[in-house]
């Protein structure tokens, strides 16, 4: 590889680590202004702890009769207290009966409670009269870890587009070489290889999350898809399969992988490279495609394409032969999420709902080699409970981020460079 190749891949690594320390200082800088400043709201003191903004909040809707007020009060971020200040032209019958709509908001800590059967107006009034401000934390958090892996992922998809293809290959060079009775040479397919199941049993994948250029691939054109179906087809929910879809679909890349293996071991993979769709997507990063040779495999991308449109991750799930490699291997404790279930908040399983390839994250589920470390779940728990086996570790916290991405892309210059 040329010296100009090299220099510029490590310009490239030099951008990735300059963002990710500013992000870090960014991240200081931010704990230390929500520990030292507050901001007042309706003449209190306003403090982010929880789900909400502590403070005094005060509105005025409109019931059956005429305007009612309510005064609604948060501490650590949970409505406490809600009463009515006046609701003089109110019809007071209906006005007993839906009072204890205010009760309601308290117990569910939500405005966003069933109205009183019977006094529906005047219920809906008070519901929608003091508005609690949403901690902004969590989101700000969550965006700042979005635009992170974003950048780690492209960083990775313009420097190590070839890491998946080239271990791939280490697998069917190794077959290849035992169908052969020739020994097998520690070259850079092998090496590479190795880096990656060595990373993945130490962190788990990881890989497959923020480095892996199908997966990057995957992640933008299902974004695309979801901005076209929201603002171009007007549809509220992206068009999504069910989850017991999803799971079946996903043992789809263990017989894929038991068919290449075969071929390979029997060195007649020939006959099925030009139907290989990650073959052809490594030309085309690589500057070497050829449609002529490669029809089928055109073919088959383009429909690996639709499907990354439609289900997240959709490659990863159903086709990857090296995520099937990825998820059967053993991970060190350390490297796998886990949540403590007893502290979840009652029917909440946003964590599995949004999870890309609908992972229940409990101890005795076979399927957790499935994880492929989006921090989805991290981002979005409401409780912030799920950790890492070392508890301290945040899954998505700058220096988890931090330490996997630099042993990565050393662990892969390793193995191209040497």
């Amino acid at each position: 590889m040329s010296k100009t190749i090299m220099l510029s891949r490590v310009i490239c690594f030099a951008i990735i680590l300059t963002a990710l320390a500013y992000f870090n200082v960014k991240a200081g800088q931010y704990e230390e202004i929500r520990e030292k400043n507050s901001e007042t709201i309706n003449r209190t003191k306003v403090q982010s702890v929880g789900n909400y903004k502590d403070g005094t909040y005060q509105g005025t809707g409109i019931g059956y009769g005429g305007p009612v007020t309510a005064e609604l009060q948060v501490e650590k971020g949970h409505i406490k207290e809600m009463k009515i200040i006046s609701a003089e032209k109110e019809d007071a019958a209906y006005y007993n009966m839906a009072i204890a709509v205010a009760e309601r908001i308290v117990a569910s800590d939500s405005p966003q409670v069933e109205a009183i059967s019977g006094a529906t107006f005047t219920s809906n009034g008070i519901k929608k009269m003091p508005c609690p401000k949403r901690r902004v934390r969590m989101k700000q958090w969550k965006n700042r870890h979005r635009i992170i892996r974003a950048i780690i992922q492209i960083g990775f998809f313009l420097l190590y587009s070839g890491a998946w293809a080239a271990a791939f290959g280490g697998v069917r060079y190794i077959l290849g070489q035992i169908h052969l009775v020739e020994p097998i040479e520690f070259n850079g397919l092998v090496k590479t290889l190795a880096v990656l199941v060595l990373m993945t049993i130490i962190m788990g994948r990881f890989f497959c999350g923020y480095a892996c250029a199908f997966g990057t691939l995957g992640d933008g054109v299902y974004g695309l898809s979801c901005w076209i179906q929201k603002n171009v087809l007007k549809r509220k929910k992206p068009f999504s399969f069910s989850k017991k879809t999803i799971i079946i679909s996903q043992k789809i890349k263990y017989v894929l992988l038991a068919g290449i293996l075969i071929f390979c071991f029997l060195g007649k993979y020939d006959l099925i490279s030009s139907l290989d769709p990650w073959g052809t997507f490594s030309t085309i990063t690589t500057g070497q495609f050829a449609f002529g040779t490669m029809k089928l495999g055109v073919v088959i991308f383009l429909f690996v394409l639709l499907g990354m449109a439609l289900m997240e991750r959709f490659f990863c799930q159903v086709l990857c032969p090296m995520g099937a490699i990825f998820a059967i291997l053993p991970y060190l404790p350390m490297s796998v999420l886990r949540r403590n279930r007893e502290a979840c908040i009652s029917g909440c399983a946003l964590c599995e709902v949004k999870c890309p390839v609908k992972l229940a994250l409990d101890p005795e589920n076979n399927q957790l080699g499935e994880c492929i470390q989006c921090g989805k779940c991290v981002d979005l728990c409401p409780k912030k409970h799920i950790t890492f086996g070392i508890k301290k570790l945040k899954p998505t916290g700058m220096a988890a981020i931090s330490l996997q991405t630099l042993l990565l892309a050393a662990g892969l210059i390793w193995a191209i460079y040497s």
